[in-house]
């Protein structure tokens, strides 16, 4: 499978080469699980460093959560003295806009020896020049945590990207080839940045993670709020008219306890409803993400409608973050129908994901609607 996927990649960069496209913003690679790496039964939560109260460690996660030693990932199809980073994109910067990034930190499961830190500004929608760096002596296994000598403001509408440098190995076997952190907290589908060689051209690549986050987070200090939730945009929703529909609002809790409950007003076209509270059940723990439940309201016309969610109150108090409203789109059409869903299952490679992702087909079958749910397998010889 890995090579499969590689080999796609491969295919894919030679039709953005011939049409003159700049491979550097395609994804190129996936990142390699270590062979160990199916081994880790949980993630860790080693002891860092305890931050001030007007400091926040932001990035693709922000909790302590770690790789196991030794159940790393690592790119050995494309060894050398690399670079790794994340994207700082507008929108996780966008509550920070007014304060300073002041350090990083970043999560290993290899000793690397020597590294150096870097925040990069933004060219061409990949890491450009330098704005801010540090040297790292000694790598440990765990989290490494560096200060910049000069805090670096964050700007409205700014990307920043942030790093470090390792030597990576060529080795599929050796687990000093996969010495990055990775897990799956956080945010969804976000690239990794590598400063590697690929092929006659060494450059900044986006490659896929597979659905984990690397351990790489900056120091964010400045003024916070001590309750303080921030709702994320959630898309197009479907109803149909004289009818609510129901969505999910995803969060990220910034206060200082964990949240229990929510208040919030959903506006359709600028008209606000009344107040809504919400109880949070299992309550959403510091720099964690949780969900809640809107009922919007369709009215009695059909359209695109534009939607407001405002968190009004955490725990009772009024919501001092920086960003308190999602957005999204209201669909709504004079008969809705429900749809049936037909799954296919193929076994017509030699894969090794197909039995496992199979038994999560017959899984699901177990408790679907048989009338609603209807599954396709293709099998090979």
């Amino acid at each position: 499978m890995k090579k499969f996927l590689l080999s796609v990649a491969a295919l894919a960069m030679s039709f953005a080469a011939s049409a003159q496209v700049d491979v550097q913003h395609q994804r190129v690679g996936v990142v390699e699980q270590s062979p160990y790496f199916a081994q880790q039964s949980a993630v860790v939560h080693k002891a860092a460093k305890r931050i001030a109260a007007n400091q926040r460690w932001v990035g693709y996660y922000s909790s302590d959560a770690l790789a196991a030693a030794h159940k790393g990932m690592g790119i050995y199809n494309y060894p050398g003295d690399n670079k790794v980073a994340i994207c700082l994109s507008e929108a996780i910067l966008k509550p920070y806009v007014g304060k300073n990034i002041v350090g990083l930190r970043f999560g290993l499961c290899e000793e690397i020896g020597s590294s150096s830190i870097s925040l990069y500004k933004s060219a061409s929608s990949k890491p450009g020049d330098v704005c801010r760096s540090a040297n790292v002596e000694k790598c440990v296994i765990g989290w490494n945590e560096v200060k910049f000598s000069e805090p670096y403001p964050i700007k409205a509408g700014e990307e920043l990207y942030a790093g470090y440098t390792y030597t990576q190995f060529d080795s599929n076997t050796d687990t000093k080839s996969y010495p990055f952190s990775a897990v799956k907290d956080g945010l969804a589908d976000q690239p990794l940045w590598v400063y590697c060689k690929l092929g006659n051209d060494t450059g900044w690549y986006n490659f896929s993670m597979g659905g984990y986050n690397i351990s790489i987070q900056v120091l964010v200090e400045g003024d916070f709020a001590e309750y303080d939730v921030m709702p994320s945009d959630f898309g197009t929703v479907k109803g149909a008219i004289n009818s609510n529909v129901e969505t999910s609002v995803e969060f990220t809790n910034n206060a200082v306890e964990a949240v229990s409950s929510l208040d919030y007003i959903v506006s359709v076209d600028g008209v606000a409803g009344s107040e809504q509270h919400v109880a949070i059940s299992p309550s959403v723990g510091y720099n964690k993400i949780g969900t809640f439940k809107v009922s919007i309201p369709c009215g009695s016309t059909e359209g695109l409608k534009n939607v407001k969610v405002e968190v009004t109150k955490v725990n009772g108090h009024k919501n001092g973050g920086a960003v308190i409203v999602a957005e999204g789109k209201l669909s709504v059409a004079a008969n809705v129908y429900k749809r049936n869903l037909c799954i296919e299952e193929f076994t017509t490679e030699q894969c090794g994901n197909c039995p496992r992702v199979a038994g999560y087909l017959h899984e699901y079958l177990e408790t679907a609607d048989p009338n609603r749910v209807f599954a396709v397998c293709h099998h090979a010889g």
